[in-house]
């Protein structure tokens, strides 16, 4: 802020007599040293400024009263957004057009009137243009004491249908995890994983992460993929979330390459599988709160930003919704969309450093181009939305609510979760799930049911030789069989490995039938071996010997068929019929 002989210091003559018309001051005939110092002192003395004030509409005086509670300053897109664009005029199209006569808008009316001007300041980002009150006029202004917008949401009833949490994040991370253990993973080129891994990894994944409500109209009777229903989620919606979940495991240092191979960094997973629920849950919530590498507007399902220069930061837009979320009560529930309106209210601009709208280039899935303000619902609203139901859901910070079973979410709680990751020095973790927690075997099909509160590591440990089946309210679902099993023989795990960790995760509870049956797989493993052979037959009975007796031909061939067929392995063909051409066994 400028006081205000300086910001009048670019002001020619024609200007000036227009600030003088709407003060009651007399124009100056000429402009230099002594007159610019008189007509600055009329600008500032108590009548001049009463007159003006006075003549402002109500309009005009709100706009007075936002610039001065805003500090006295702001930038130059945002004042003109909410006061309106002062227009550009020279010198003769002043004089004849006399705009202070009739201001366009709150804006024009106040620079008219001398109580704002323009100027620059530095950022990050090189200089911004702002809108300024002279710092010697702003003390002067009878302006009644700023109005301060406090952040307010109303609570909401509870829902019909609540679907908590089940922390989606963290049991397809899991998977995911499982998933890089028993495959082989080679990463193309350009270090992506291939679409069949992709694929593949996606088809396991839990499905029990939100639609977020931005993807549903009011009223819709689409079923919902929460709480385990049928998913409606399109392919750009899943692709997200897997770009998502990778991306929390590289955050994680969980993976690293082998030449091109994706593996697992043993001991970061071996870590986290260790555990708690709520230390695991943690670890995943400040990974992500802290990461100014993933973009969360770039990846919310229906949007398409186009990369023409303009950047935006994720941290800043996080921490401001994390911010108010955190001034929530805990425990209550809160409308989505009240939410998303008090944040409009009290911070419209959370995201935007200078109020631009503008060149953030961002297009909804038909095409059209979400430029400007009137398009905050389908941005700004958007991302916030999305957070809520799908992020800091899948994360366990909330759990939401739906007015049935078959519609989208329309209301959020804090969980006890969300209470710790809001206030993590005042409050502490919760503590986690209690019950049994060992693995139960079915001695007649080998069904491995595993609670919901059991060890990571142990299921991880599990799935090395087992076959997920399905995952339930309270438990998961594995099988062991002969194929899992050799599974397990592909990763250098013996039958010895196997029985102890059963032992020790069942509390010595293992069936004898399974016992048996692993040591069957594991005696039977290698007995029978399946390759290409090719056989080669003889006219006569006495050739089969001849050729068995040659020195260079009979170690080339394997077992015999009969009098006349003898067993080829596959990687001496070529060189077997290259010798018998030679000693004039094979015709042309």
């Amino acid at each position: 802020m400028k006081p205000l002989k300086d910001a009048l210091i670019d002001y020619d003559l024609p200007h000036l007599q227009s600030l003088a018309y709407k003060r009651g001051l007399d124009p100056p005939k000429v402009r230099n040293r002594e007159t610019l110092k008189d007509f600055v002192e009329a600008l500032l003395s108590p009548a001049s400024i009463a007159i003006a004030v006075d003549a402002l509409t109500e309009d005009e005086h709100g706009a007075l009263e936002g610039l001065a509670s805003a500090g006295g300053f702001m930038e130059a897109r945002k004042f003109a957004r909410l006061y309106g664009a002062i227009r550009a005029m020279g010198s003769s199209r002043l004089a004849r057009d006399k705009p202070w006569e009739s201001p366009a808008n709150p804006a024009e009316a106040l620079w008219y009137s001398g109580f704002i001007f323009k100027g620059f300041r530095h950022t990050l980002n090189g200089p911004e243009e702002v809108v300024f009150i002279p710092d010697n006029l702003l003390p002067l202004l009878p302006l009644a004491p700023a109005k301060q917008v406090n952040f307010q949401v109303n609570l909401s009833s509870a829902p019909s249908h609540v679907i908590s949490s089940t922390l989606a994040a963290r049991e397809d991370l899991f998977t995911l995890l499982v998933y890089l253990q028993k495959t082989f993973v080679r990463l193309s080129a350009d270090d992506l994983v291939p679409e069949k891994h992709r694929q593949a990894m996606q088809a396991q994944f839990s499905g029990q992460w939100a639609v977020d409500s931005g993807q549903w109209a009011e009223g819709s009777d689409q079923p919902s993929v929460v709480g385990g229903q049928r998913s409606a989620i399109g392919g750009q919606q899943s692709e997200h979330w897997f770009e998502f979940i990778l991306h929390l495991a590289r955050r994680m240092d969980f993976l690293r390459k082998q030449g091109q191979r994706l593996k697992l960094n043993s001991e970061a997973v071996k870590i986290w599988l260790q555990k708690s629920l709520p230390e695991q849950a943690q670890q995943l919530q400040n990974i992500w709160r802290s990461d100014p590498t993933w973009n969360d507007l770039w990846h919310i399902p229906g949007l398409h930003p186009k990369a023409t220069g303009w950047e935006n930061s994720p941290l800043l837009a996080r921490s401001k919704i994390l911010g108010y979320l955190a001034q929530l009560p805990a425990d209550e529930w809160i409308s989505l969309k009240a939410f998303c309106k008090a944040i409009k209210r009290t911070e419209a601009d959370f995201q935007r450093p200078g109020s631009d709208y503008q060149s953030w280039y961002i297009y909804d899935a038909g095409g059209k181009a979400l430029m400007g303000v009137e398009h905050w619902d389908d941005v700004e609203g958007r991302l916030i939305e999305y957070l809520l139901s799908v992020t800091l859901f899948s994360l366990g910070v909330v759990d939401l609510g739906a007015s049935a079973a078959n519609l989208p979410p329309r209301v959020f709680k804090i969980t006890p979760l969300g209470e710790a990751f809001f206030a993590p020095e005042a409050m502490p973790l919760p503590p986690s799930p209690a019950g049994a927690s060992a693995l139960r075997i079915n001695p007649q099909n080998f069904l491995v049911r595993v609670p919901a509160n059991a060890s990571l590591y142990d299921r991880f440990q599990l799935a090395r030789f087992a076959r997920l089946l399905r995952r339930e309210a309270e438990q998961v679902i594995y099988q062991i069989d002969r194929q899992s099993y050799r599974d397990a023989l592909e990763q250098s795990i013996n039958v010895e490995q196997v029985l102890a960790f059963l032992n020790r995760a069942t509390r010595s509870q293992t069936p004898l039938a399974l016992l048996e049956s692993l040591r069957r797989w594991d005696q039977r493993s290698g007995a029978v071996k399946l390759e290409p052979l090719t056989a080669l037959r003889v006219n006569q009975d006495d050739m089969l010997p001849e050729l068995l007796e040659h020195p260079q031909i009979g170690p080339l061939l394997g077992p015999p068929l009969g009098p006349r067929a003898i067993l080829v392995p596959e990687k001496n063909v070529a060189p077997l019929r290259k010798l018998l051409m030679e000693l004039g066994y094979f015709g042309d």
